[in-house]
């Protein structure tokens, strides 16, 4: 390497180690702000009840917002026990079949990392929850 050269390189070497650092600074404290996921609105989540068999029930769960939190786990809170339906992860329609039961429940859809509810539909045989 000729001595210009060998110049101009350590001129840029010298100017990276100043300003990569500033630019690393700069983008972490210029990133946007995280969108808040506590309250999934209304219509992001519906849900459906329908017999099935003689001894179970289909519950439909439709996603029609995308879901901001990486583990959405569907529970179904009845008074007697609590079942576990699935892992909702991305936009669309969700089928789960539970054993019959006879009082209304409550479809919890929870953030299982946060440990954090991120809707409550009541459900219940007679009519279709929203």
């Amino acid at each position: 390497m000729i001595k210009p050269l060998r110049k101009y390189h350590y001129l840029i070497w010298w100017l990276l180690a100043i300003l990569l650092p500033i630019a690393f600074v700069a983008a972490i404290a210029l990133r946007p702000p995280l969108p808040m996921t506590k309250n999934a609105g209304e219509r992001a989540f519906t849900a459906n009840i329908a017999p099935g068999t003689d001894s179970t029930f289909v519950v439909t769960i439709t996603v029609g917002r995308p879901i901001n939190v990486p583990s959405c786990v569907a529970i179904l809170s009845l008074p007697q026990k609590e079942i576990v339906l699935g892992i909702l992860n991305r936009q669309g329609r969700y089928s789960f079949i539970v054993p019959s039961f006879d009082d209304a429940g409550t479809l919890n859809l929870v953030d299982a990392i946060h440990q954090k509810t991120i809707a409550n539909i009541p459900l219940s045989k007679s009519n279709n929850a929203q």
